[in-house]
């Protein structure tokens, strides 16, 4: 029968845990529903299959489909030793297959609506007769900026990820009337399973790595010997019991348990033991130092290092499986720091053409030795095909280590090496919390694991910006890092786990061309686990200190080559000239100038979709459209810097005009593209002009030197264009790959290709050749950037930290959140627009990035925006000079607002935001922001340097001054939208006292701002167009559109079609229906076969509260009527839009209003 999670079956209540549960679980040790068929018969505690016609259906299966929540199928099966070629485990008619081969293989996957089966196919032999674990996940992935839209199919053996393969612009077949089938499936008779069937789960979602292995390992089936799970023989277990009674100091304790997990972990138990008893005296010891010197005198099995803060065990007696790194011991802490197997390494190589070959530290065919002297140890490996040697370094509170390899095969190569690979011991969950790269913070993170960022991601890139992370609790925390001031490529994962959370770093090693082996992968910087107490901003400062002193792109503050302008900017507006006209440009020059004129200050504009197509396409060669060039004079003429949009990655396969022909590619882009391994290319995919479909843009080489000089030339072009600032595009945030085209002149396999012979020399060039008042910015953060970029456009999900900000502070500017686009518009169009904002200032961000018509007939929202401006250039002192101060903590926090983002997926932050920053000079200021529409109240913990606070708040007449005992805890209320300032200083500082007068003055001029006067008359004045005049009962058709998106209008503006799966918009901007009163809308609209009305959604006002929701049925493809109700009455002038969600396809004729 369909189980849930309510039945208290044993296995799921081992991993009571875990957040996920399983739509359908059988174990058939016990009853089920599943309806066998065909031959397939119940064992004691198994579905028997017979390898010819035999299944086993799952009832009420028939809906289960692949969504974008993924799914995920384990099986628990031993199958017959037979020739025959493959076995259907889990499958689902034409849509889902979950399969493998006699030769190891399995194959994964799903069909796609055009007849195509994407398939995982790899794996590898098992024993026949022998339970094993098999399972498949399926993710969904969609990074629209990036063209990014895929499915991944993982296969896991035993817990082990065995292959991923990723599936880009796919959508997946949906079966309603087809059950799942255990045991039968695709493969039909030729692939019928034979075999035995002891358990499986079905999942809607995706379960993360961490999980799969977690329900391997916790199979009371399957007893897997892990590699931390040797048992422990009785008499070295007696002789560990008996001394961890009788051992007096924590570290004589440590060490006894340090024995049991280089027992467990594979270390020889007899030379363990015969240790233990000559020893034995040593737990009596009270003083660590003599502990360490008897210990390690006079025998060779294992050496115990010793600092104030930290102490660790290495086995030097080269025997057994384990990584020689037993224990390491916080001392202060009192917590081992270390779970399972610790540390670990893993080499993939591979022979000529042929596959990768993994070999890893604990395999049967590795031997090592090891050499160890004072607090130093190196550790030296062989294999049949390479050699290894680790060093570990013990610091004060960190432990320091690195790994080279040498391959001693002249047909095999070394390829990639994955270390410092760790499993960290579990802290007191679930209050324990871990800080990842981005800044994103979870808690209880071997249950939650990343919420916002993937998994396993790529440094430098947006997903993996730094090269550090943390794991903590109130009592201790784990920093954990690659310190490499080269800056090379590598991929980080993240699993959390019930045994510890997994942490591992991967790189690439590099060869000649025409090399087939004896290469080496050099380690680069050292990778580092140390002991701290604190959160995740002493992490933070922990990794400072590295930067300081080894990375090149560390710069002191204020920056000098940072532009001046860019530097002092407040604000960005987005502005799409969308391939258009110069009607488009004209009337976003209307709407700039009014802003420019009330905001009173200048700011920079972000333009994008400006090239000509009549010359080439997208993306690619940047030519200006007629209207562009006049349209960036006008900028600038009026105090608003233009930027425009370049990218610096792609090159479109039709690259002619209108994106019709190819121009260029053949000739020029396909030489300049990054080529793989096996020589085909990378592709991103980005929709057509017409919306129809998608086409693919490669993805070029950084260091290819003809692509560098098109890059230089085209920056030097768009100065002469005007351009005060450029954007470019993808420059790390979308890779990074290795290349392996010879022509190019770089290493083969290269990690250094990317940064160290592509895009930094790329941008240190265009800093020669263009002036010194231009700025520069890339898409996302990624630290070796910081020194050549003056910005970095970070519009994903925000963090739950200011964690970039921490570690670099005013060293680089933080721009792009996204704030609601229109096809988002809801009824918290206005709260999430404070919020995003507000945020934006707390945080020392430049605000904005959002487009004219997000916010022009919005006067609450620009008076906001005008207010924290003008704060924002009064208080930049403290934003170009001044580094974050630790967090704020509370008496009494604020609440929690949670909103839907762009990305899906929904984020929630604090109802008042703070950020504390520090000069050289000494001042101080903690900022205090209420974006909220309600009245808050909060009691913050002030714990910063000064001898008293002075308030400054809206209105006051003064400064109010508050004594700093070491305590200041200030009940303070905010009106809506009210900013509050804490100055730190000492009360007889005449510095201080004028500082604090300063910026209370600074409050009382924002608050006299007030709405922009929006009647008809002004709007001319300023520069803006009027809204338009509804006659009564008139047809709205796509005549009145002020921009469309998802859809396509016909050429006569009749109708509009093509609409796009729950992303289709019809914005109409303002509209002026008059004084009389209308109570119900009619729609026409048509549906026909094939096509999805879904249905349509019509707002008015700047709430976004739908007045009218009207299921779009089926009509045959005929024209239809229909009239609905309104919800509201609606009279005078209102923003409209209309909303189609879940439509696909279909024609919509127009609307109008009736009373």
């Amino acid at each position: 029968m369909k189980q849930f999670i309510c039945l208290a079956l044993a296995l799921w209540g081992c991993l009571a845990f875990a957040a996920k549960q399983p739509v359908y679980h059988y174990d058939f040790a016990k009853d089920t529903d599943v309806v066998l068929e065909n031959g397939a018969v119940r064992g004691k505690d198994f579905i028997r299959f017979n390898g010819k016609n035999s299944r086993a259906v799952i009832p009420g299966s028939e809906k289960f489909n692949l969504t974008e929540k993924g799914i995920t199928f384990t099986c628990v099966v031993r199958f017959d030793d037979r020739e025959i070629i493959g076995q259907d485990m889990i499958s689902k008619g034409e849509s889902l297959l979950f399969s493998r081969n006699d030769a190891g293989a399995m194959f994964c996957g799903f069909q796609n609506l055009k007849g195509q089966w994407l398939l995982n196919s790899s794996g590898m032999k098992v024993e026949p007769w022998t339970w094993v674990h098999y399972a498949m996940t399926i993710s969904y992935s969609n990074e629209s900026g990036r063209g990014d839209r895929n499915y991944t199919v993982s296969s896991f053996l035993n817990g082990e990820k065995v292959a991923a393969q990723k599936f880009n612009d796919v959508d997946p077949v949906q079966e309603q009337n087809t059950p799942l089938v255990l045991g039968y499936g695709k493969g039909h008779k030729l692939w019928a399973m034979k075999g035995d069937m002891a358990e499986v789960s079905v999942f809607d979602q995706a379960l993360s790595d961490g999980e799969i292995e977690d329900l391997a390992l916790n199979n009371p089936r399957l007893n897997l010997k892990r590699k931390d799970r040797h048992p422990i023989a009785e008499p070295l277990a007696a002789e560990l019991s008996a001394l961890e009674k009788n051992a007096v100091s924590p570290e004589g304790k440590w060490l006894l348990s340090a024995m049991r997990r280089a027992a467990r972990n594979g270390a020889d138990q007899q030379s363990l033991q015969s240790l233990l008893r000559q020893k034995k005296a040593v737990f009596q010891f009270r003083d660590s130092n003599e502990l360490q010197n008897v210990w390690n005198k006079d025998q060779q099995v294992c050496r115990m290092m010793l600092t104030d803060e930290m102490a660790a065990l290495v086995m030097i007696d080269g025997k057994g499986t384990l990584f020689p790194l037993a224990g390491l011991y916080d001392r202060r802490a009192g917590k081992e720091m270390l779970s399972s197997y610790g540390l670990y390494w893993a080499v993939d190589y591979r022979k000529g053409k042929g596959r990768l070959e993994t070999a890893l530290n604990y395999d049967d065919n590795v031997s090592w030795t090891a050499d160890c002297s004072g607090n130093s140890a190196a550790v030296h490996w062989k294999h049949p095909l390479f050699e290894a040697e680790a060093k570990l370094d013990l610091r004060g509170k960190r432990l320091e280590t690195s790994l080279d390899v040498r391959s001693t095969s002249k047909d095999h190569l070394v390829f990639q090496v994955s270390y410092p690979c760790v499993i960290l011991a579990l802290k007191d969950t679930p209050q324990d919390q871990y800080i990842h790269m981005t800044g994103e913070l979870v808690g209880n993170p071997s249950v939650n694991g990343l919420r916002n960022t993937p998994s396993s991601g790529y440094y430098p890139n947006g997903h993996v910006p730094m090269q550090f992370c943390a794991y903590y609790d109130k009592e201790s925390g784990t920093y954990f890092s690659f310190e490499d001031p080269k800056a090379i490529n590598k991929r980080f994962t993240f699993k959390g786990q019930k045994r510890g959370i997994e942490l591992a770093w991967m790189s690439w090693a590099p060869y000649e061309v025409g090399q087939t082996g004896l290469n080496r992968y050099e380690f680069s910087g050292k990778g580092v686990i140390e002991a701290f107490r604190g959160d995740w901003y002493d992490a933070a400062h922990i990794y400072r200190r590295f930067l300081k002193n080894k990375a090149f792109w560390w710069c002191e503050i204020p920056r000098k080559n940072m532009s001046p302008w860019f530097a002092e900017n407040t604000l960005w507006i987005l502005a799409k000239l969308n391939y258009r006209n110069a009607a488009e440009a004209e009337t976003l020059k209307d709407h700039l100038l009014y802003l420019r004129n009330y905001f009173e200050l200048p700011f920079g504009s972000h333009v994008y979709f400006w090239e000509d197509l009549g010359i080439g396409a997208r993306f690619t060669h940047f030519f200006p459209a007629s209207y562009s060039l006049p349209f960036f004079q006008f900028l600038n003429e009026h105090g608003i810097g233009v930027k425009p949009y370049t990218n610096v990655q792609l090159w479109a396969t039709l690259d002619g005009p209108y994106e019709k022909t190819d121009w260029m590619y053949s000739s020029h882009g396909k030489k300049y593209a990054i080529k793989n391994f096996n020589g085909s290319l990378n592709y991103e995919r980005y929709r057509t002009l017409d919306e129809k479909s998608t086409m693919p843009w490669a993805v070029m080489c950084p260091a290819c030197p003809e692509w560098q000089k098109k890059q230089i030339a085209n920056a030097e072009r768009f100065v002469s264009y005007g351009a005060k600032a450029i954007y470019y595009d993808e420059m790390l945030a979308a890779g990074p790959y290795c290349c392996f085209d010879e022509s190019h002149g770089h290493k083969m396999n290269d990690p250094a290709m990317w940064l160290q012979d592509g895009y930094l020399p790329m941008m240190r060039s265009i800093l020669k050749k263009v002036p010194s008042y231009v700025g520069h910015d890339t898409e996302g953060f990624e630290e070796p950037l910081v020194g050549l970029q003056d910005g970095f456009l970070c519009w994903g999900p925000p963090s739950t930290t200011p964690l970039s900000k921490t570690v670099f502070g005013p060293r680089m500017e933080l721009i792009g959140r996204l704030f609601s686009y229109v096809w988002q518009f809801n009824e918290q169009t206005e709260q999430r627009f404070y919020s995003i904002i507000g945020r934006q200032f707390a945080c020392a961000e430049q605000l904005g990035w959002f487009e004219t018509r997000e916010i022009v007939d919005y006067p609450e929202m620009l008076l906001y925006t005008k207010q924290l401006m003008h704060l924002k250039n009064g208080l930049r002192k403290y934003f170009r000079e001044g580094e974050l101060m630790r967090p704020l903590k509370w008496e009494k926090a604020p609440g929690k607002y949670t909103y839907l983002h762009e990305s899906g997926k929904y984020i929630t932050v604090d109802r008042v935001f703070s950020g504390a920053y520090i000069c050289r000079d000494g001042l101080g200021i903690v900022l205090l922001v209420n974006p909220m529409l309600q009245t808050e109240k909060i009691q913050p913990l002030v714990q910063y340097p000064g001898k008293v606070f002075a308030l400054c708040e809206m209105n006051a007449e003064k400064p109010r001054i508050l004594p700093n005992d070491g305590n200041c805890s200030p009940e303070l209320s905010f009106r809506p939208l009210e900013v509050k300032f804490l100055l730190t200083g000492s009360e007889n500082d005449e510095k201080f006292q004028t500082e604090a007068n300063r910026v209370q003055q600074l409050l009382n001029k924002v608050a006299r701002f007030r709405k922009p006067d929006q009647t008809v008359e002004n709007f001319g004045k300023l520069g803006r167009l009027p809204s338009r005049q509804v006659a009564d009962g008139q047809q709205i058709t796509a005549g009145f559109l002020r921009n469309i998106t998802g859809a396509l209008p016909a050429k006569d503006n009749s109708f509009i079609s093509w609409f796009r799966w729950n992303y289709a918009l019809l914005d109409y901007g303002m509209l002026d229906f008059g004084e009389k009163s209308y109570s119900r809308v009619e729609i026409s609209y048509g549906v026909g076969e094939g096509e999805i009305g879904g249905t349509l959604e019509l707002r008015f006002g700047e709430a976004g509260i739908p007045y009218a929701v009207v299921p779009l049925k089926y009509t045959e493809g005929q024209k239809v009527t229909v009239t609905v109700p309104l919800r509201f009455d609606v009279t005078g002038r209102r923003r409209v839009s209309i909303r189609f969600p879940k439509a696909k396809s279909g024609t919509f004729h127009g609307w109008r209003l009736l009373p």
